[in-house]
């Protein structure tokens, strides 16, 4: 039970962490002096 629990917690994060990095791919893209902050 708890296995299960941790897999769908896991697989939710997962789906968490790639649309936080799509939106902050697509912020980024026209934003030159953000682009530059954060490099």
């Amino acid at each position: 039970m708890l296995s299960l629990l941790v897999r769908r917690i896991a697989h939710r994060e997962t789906r968490h962490v790639a649309f936080y990095v799509t939106q902050a791919r697509r912020r980024l893209e026209h934003n030159r002096k953000a682009q530059l902050l954060t490099r």
